[in-house]
């Protein structure tokens, strides 16, 4: 299957629908377990990661951390299976036209880590990180990206 054809859908009339992801991000990704380490160190709480909702709370707990130092935490990826998908602080992002699901990131625009991103990586530090598991990289987001947004929240 090519990146295009992952890209598409079928419409209820048959047609294709190419499934856009035009907003080109940077920041720094980690995965679903690191940010349970994370949400631990800030929180002082232990995230069951099998317990209903358990990366919904912790999302919710490190967005508050993220907030209070002006920047966001972005979940990446499509399905509703939070262990394939990627989490990402946002230092920057701009429009992108070619994006797409399936577009491969080592063909996306780069951008080298500036004072913006080491004051960011910083902070995470400061915060609770590990720099090992700090990696500055590039993903695609925007429309109808669901994922990670579909899980009952019930506290």
């Amino acid at each position: 299957m090519t990146s295009l054809e992952s890209a598409t859908s079928q419409s209820a009339g048959g047609e294709q629908l190419i499934r856009y992801r035009r907003r080109l991000t940077f920041g720094y990704i980690f995965t679903p377990e690191v940010l349970f380490k994370w949400a631990e160190k800030a929180t002082g709480r232990q995230y069951n990661t099998v317990e209903k909702n358990a990366f919904r709370k912790a999302l919710f707990s490190m967005r508050k951390v993220a907030k209070r130092h002006g920047t966001v935490v972005e979940v990446i990826g499509e399905g509703r299976d939070f262990r394939i998908l990627e989490l990402l602080v946002l230092t920057e992002h701009r429009f992108f036209a070619d994006g797409r699901v399936g577009y491969p990131v080592e063909q996306l625009p780069q951008k080298e880590e500036g004072v913006r991103e080491l004051r960011t990586r910083q902070i995470l530090i400061d915060e609770g990180l590990d720099p090992k598991d700090l990696h500055y990289g590039r993903r695609l987001t925007g429309e109808s990206q669901t994922a990670a947004l579909d899980f009952d929240l019930d506290y």
